[in-house]
């Protein structure tokens, strides 16, 4: 009997529960905390990024947006160490 004609038949009914599965295991693993570092990681790793945050190249503060980087930094040294 051809797929079409067969509604079980179709691979796209297979594809649904395995999708239920990867939401539901993004949905656990991505918590705020896993994202914040992912997003640290992927500005770090990005240079032009990374030089709106830290001075990159003369390192006398001028950054952009190093005010923000300053103040997330002393939020990090006041936070209690696991």
């Amino acid at each position: 009997e051809s797929a079409l004609l067969n509604p079980l038949a179709n691979p796209l009914n297979d594809v649904a529960p395995v999708m239920e599965v990867m939401v539901k295991v993004a949905q656990k693993g991505l918590q705020p905390p896993v994202i914040a570092a992912i997003l640290g990681l992927l500005v770090a790793s990005v240079v032009p990024l990374r030089s709106l945050f830290v001075d990159m190249h003369s390192r006398d503060g001028d950054a952009i947006l190093e005010w923000f980087y300053d103040g997330l930094y002393s939020i990090g040294q006041a936070a209690v160490p696991i």
